[in-house]
């Protein structure tokens, strides 16, 4: 089922079946091949950054002292920290739950489904979104490129390094892919925007730049079904998380929660 807004455009799947077939349509009218998608238990969290969403208190400068504190002591868990880069660090800030100016997306769009049903216990508003990252780096940076934050790509390196805390930071958004080097990017096929000094959601920055943004919504009723049908593709707690606490969420849902 299709809807239209301003801003964007809105679907909904009840399956899994539904969910590909929409994908495949929004493929099509994008004449896209490579889309990211984000996963959301909760609509009312727009696109923006955890950082600007308005919870915390933290301007530029500071966002930079916190970060040369989280590398400074984040070394001692982490056994090969000398091969980390600058944007490495920030992105395990990110992954590792502290408030950052990025956004997580992935190129597989069933993970992104798993993100948005992964916690059936809550009767809330879940959807996907869709981007194309090309048409995003084009739109702000009129560059038709996902850029790689690997030193070995040296401009678009020097492109990402930009967006790392300090006072002065690039206006708007970019669409970046990360080099593979923690599991958890391994397993969730992991992506990032990430926002520069203007605080306005991707909603309202899409909708001035005519960038096209899709949302796929799924009704509460078909949570339980679509993440049964999710680990029957394989698609479970231990594949996205691959660590202990994964596993053992996993086994929650099969023999506790079912």
């Amino acid at each position: 089922m299709e809807n239209k807004s301003n801003i964007m455009k809105e679907y909904t799947a009840e399956n899994i079946s539904d969910f590909l077939d929409i994908i495949a349509k929004i493929k099509k009218e994008w004449d896209a091949d490579d889309l990211w998608f984000r996963g959301v238990s909760n609509v009312k969290y727009k696109l923006l950054p955890s950082l600007y969403r308005g919870n915390y208190k933290l301007d530029l400068e500071e966002e930079g002292e916190v970060y040369t504190q989280f590398v400074r002591k984040a070394k001692a868990f982490i056994f090969d920290y000398h091969k980390l880069k600058a944007i490495d660090w920030y992105i395990l800030m990110q992954h590792y739950s502290f408030p950052t100016r990025l956004l997580d997306w992935t190129s597989g769009s069933l993970i992104a489904l798993y993100f948005a049903v992964k916690n059936i216990q809550e009767e809330t508003d879940r959807c996907i979104y869709v981007i194309d990252p090309f048409e995003v780096n084009k739109a702000f940076h009129n560059i038709e490129a996902v850029f790689c934050s690997d030193e070995n790509f040296q401009k678009p390196y020097e492109v990402i390094n930009s967006y790392l805390p300090k006072k002065q930071l690039p206006k708007y958004p970019i669409a970046f892919e990360p080099p593979y080097f923690d599991k958890r990017i391994v397993a969730q096929k992991s992506c990032f925007t990430i926002h520069g000094e203007i605080r306005e959601p991707f909603e309202m920055l899409f909708s001035e730049k005519k960038v096209k943004l899709a949302k796929i919504k799924i009704a509460d009723q078909d949570v339980i079904e679509i993440k049964e049908e999710l680990a029957s593709a394989g698609i479970t707690e231990s594949i996205v998380f691959p660590d202990i606490e994964g596993l053992s969420r996993e086994l929650i849902f099969h023999y506790v929660i079912e």
